[in-house]
This record gives C-alpha cells, sequence and structure tokens, in this order.
C-alpha cells in the first residue's frame, strides 16, 4: 500500500492541484478538466514520481554491505525478511 501511495499520490497531484484552483476561479469542473494542459500534467506527475522513488531508495534500506535474510516459515509462524548488517572490523 505505501509503495503504491508513493506513486500514486505524486502521479495525480500536478492535476488535482490544477482543478482546484481553475474551480476555485470560478470554472466549473467539467469546463476546466476539458481545458487542462493534460501532457504537462502528467509529465510533472511522473517526473514527481520519480523524483519520490528516487528519493525513497536512497534513504530507505541497509548499507550496500548488508545482506537480505528472505522471510521463513519457522514453528508455524512467518517471520519478517530483515537485513543484518556485515561487521567491517573482522
Amino acid at each position: 500500500m505505501r509503495q503504491a501511495l508513493s506513486i500514486l499520490i505524486p502521479l495525480l497531484a500536478p492535476s488535482l492541484l490544477y482543478l482546484y484552483f481553475k474551480t476555485r476561479s470560478g470554472s466549473p469542473v467539467r469546463i476546466a478538466a476539458k481545458d487542462a494542459p493534460w501532457v504537462w500534467l502528467l509529465g510533472a506527475g511522473i517526473g514527481l514520481a520519480a523524483v519520490g522513488l528516487i528519493v525513497w531508495g536512497l534513504t530507505s534500506g541497509g548499507t550496500p554491505n548488508a545482506t537480505y535474510v528472505p522471510s521463513q516459515f519457522k514453528d508455524g509462524r512467518v517471520t519478517s525478511g530483515k537485513l543484518i548488517e556485515k561487521d567491517e572490523k573482522k
């Protein structure tokens, strides 16, 4: 869900903000939607989504030398996957 929202919110934000401000200025929603610069709004949304994904990829997760241990089924329970940091002093 978090991944979907991190793409959908930046993708839709320019269009929603445009329609909001056009309707606040007195244009009906139908006319504001018909006259909208959809190519520019879509481009801005894709750009925002790309920037968001790049920032998310650079700021989350473990260090490059971390090892991923996948989720496992033990004793009737599923344990979550995790990153284990390698000790560099060894």
